[in-house]
């Protein structure tokens, strides 16, 4: 923390592609208060605070050479480190909310281009855990990332369409339901590598289906005659594959983290 009963007088140098002017503890060179940095070499301006030679505290940095990269924020011992914001200037894209170790770390608001639009957790400059991201004005989802990919449980929705299940780095894979608003049908079954794969159950007019697809191609559709019936049948069996409790045990953890990201 800047003591600031410490001795301090204001100084100008320039060195070795590195200009300053600002405050100094008092007979020294050392940065100490309020003062400005220029990079020659690496086309960095740096406005803010400095503790005992390192930017600390709260500053804004200008990077020229890496696309006009502007970040005003928290620094700490050179680092981006707290809450700040940042602007690319020549791709317009934008991010605020919480760094740590010069990367973004924490809940965060990252604007992309193409009107993409990104709120949620990061670690270490991924989208990772759980956040909500907008695809343009008519794909939304929601549900947890990894490594700036759509992983584990989430539900995306495009127009009419909605995917309510499991992804598999940025793929639709596992078991999911999907259904459309505007036509009532409704498909519960599993996917692998974005495609239908496996055996599901699909609704149309109030009728139902046993189905099986491979690859995105269907094999067989049977009317089930008595949906009830059946689905006792499947429950009866489903209870008793250990599988379905792994299933639900994820679930359960993923909807209480959403839970406590949410509030």
């Amino acid at each position: 923390m800047l003591n600031f009963g410490k001795a301090r007088e204001w100084s100008y140098f320039d060195v070795e592609g590195l200009i300053y002017e600002g405050e100094v503890m008092a007979g020294t060179r050392i940065p100490y208060g309020r003062g400005m940095l220029v990079n020659k070499d690496f086309g960095i301006i740096y406005e803010g605070w400095f503790q005992r030679g390192v930017k600390h505290g709260y500053g804004r940095e200008l990077r020229v050479d890496a696309g006009g990269y502007i970040y005003e924020g928290d620094f700490g011992y050179n680092e981006f480190e707290g809450y700040g914001k940042a602007l690319w200037e020549q791709t317009g894209v934008r991010h605020e909310g919480t760094y740590s170790g010069n990367r973004r770390n924490g809940y965060g608001i990252f604007y992309m281009q193409g009107g993409n639009t990104y709120k949620g957790n990061f670690v270490n400059g991924f989208r990772e855990g759980y956040g909500e991201q907008q695809f343009g004005p008519l794909v939304n989802y929601k549900g947890n990332f990894y490594q700036d990919q759509m992983h584990g449980y989430g539900l995306l929705s495009s127009h009419d369409l909605f995917y309510d299940g499991e992804f598999n780095m940025g793929k639709k894979h596992g078991f999911a339901k999907v259904w459309s608003v505007k036509s009532g049908n409704v498909f519960r079954g599993k996917f692998k590598e974005d495609q239908k794969h496996g055996f599901g159950l699909y609704k149309s007019d109030e009728d139902y289906y046993l189905v099986r697809n491979h690859q995105g191609k269907g094999i067989f559709k049977v009317f089930i005659k008595n949906y009830e019936v059946f689905m006792q049948k499947v429950v009866r069996l489903t209870v008793f594959n250990y599988r379905y409790y792994l299933r639900m045990m994820r679930y359960m953890a993923t909807y209480s983290f959403k839970r406590r990201a949410i509030s």
